[in-house]
């Protein structure tokens, strides 16, 4: 693993990127050009692979001779290239040999499904965790996330091997897992929250006691994860609370400078107010995306460190 920047020069990037993220999302002229320029990207990709052999990828290819040529399929039209991927066979569906894949749960199809997570694909995660967080200071208008720690709840790290691959180690788990298993370097140790050894824990209701007495007490700015699986956590570190002097009764009472709340699967609004009661108060909350909603007007934000004077 790379080192980590040190917090200070972060302080300073993430004001400069949040800047330039303002500036670009008020230019509607890149919108095409970024979606031309994704699809190049993706097009080029493709002519390394078997998959982009089977059907014609060929630079240069326009978008309409592409959707001609690689029409939309269910899962089960991959299954003959993922079972290439999972023995170890390189560049099948991407560049080079596959070493994660997800496990989904197969409520579609009656069975368990492995999504092959590559190296690409990895680096989007992270490129674009970084631009939703960038979209979110941009339009909130200051970097407050940035000065606590960013609490995710997911999946376990630990992963299974894979015994069909052949050419080195493959590893299937979690999405939510394997993405966290391969945070940025800065993240990990500046704002990573549960901690490694908390985040392999696969006994939910023990990972879940040992967040509460990690963090409970922590400066958390961002909390992630499924919704119902945070309001376990949020009744959780409330229960813990009411044995405290806090009582808090929702989570930014407990963590002052809680402001964001990241989920996926569901949103928490078609959720009854008593069961989404632990995460906020009662009141109709400022919208700035989607997935992104601030949980507090104005958290009481400390600053960032200044980088250290070099004589």
């Amino acid at each position: 693993m790379k080192p980590a920047l040190p917090k200070s020069l972060i302080g300073l990037g993430v004001n400069f990127l949040t800047a330039r993220t303002a500036r670009r999302l008020r230019e509607k002229s890149r919108d095409l050009r970024q979606q031309e320029a994704a699809f190049a990207a993706r097009r080029d990709t493709l002519l390394q692979t078997d998959f982009g052999e089977d059907h014609g990828i060929e630079p240069g290819l326009t978008l309409a001779k592409f959707r001609e040529r690689v029409p939309p399929r269910a899962y089960e039209g991959f299954i003959p290239y993922l079972a290439r991927m999972r023995v170890g066979d390189p560049d099948v569906l991407a560049p080079g040999p596959c070493a994660f894949y997800a496990v989904s749960s197969g409520t579609t199809v009656g069975r368990t499904k492995y999504l092959p997570i590559t190296t690409g694909m990895l680096a989007h995660f992270r490129a674009a965790g970084l631009a939703s967080l960038l979209f979110y200071t941009a339009r909130v208008g200051h970097v407050g996330i940035f000065r606590g720690q960013h609490l995710f709840l997911g999946g376990s790290t630990t992963l299974t091997a894979l015994d069909s691959f052949k050419n080195g180690r493959a590893y299937a788990g979690d999405l939510s897992g394997i993405t966290a298993l391969n945070l940025p370097a800065w993240i990990e140790r500046h704002y990573y929250e549960p901690g490694r050894e908390i985040a392999q824990m696969a006994d939910w209701p023990a990972k879940i006691a040992a967040i509460v007495t990690r963090t409970r007490h922590r400066d958390i700015t961002l909390v992630a994860g499924i919704p119902s699986w945070l309001i376990i956590l949020a009744e959780a570190l409330l229960k813990a609370s009411q044995r405290e002097k806090s009582r808090a009764s929702h989570l930014t009472g407990l963590w002052p400078n809680l402001e964001c709340l990241v989920h996926g699967g569901v949103p928490p609004r078609p959720l009854p107010r008593r069961t989404r009661s632990p995460l906020r108060p009662h009141r109709q909350l400022p919208r700035s995306l989607p997935r992104l909603r601030r949980l507090h007007r104005r958290p009481r934000h400390r600053p960032l460190p200044r980088p250290a004077a070099h004589d």
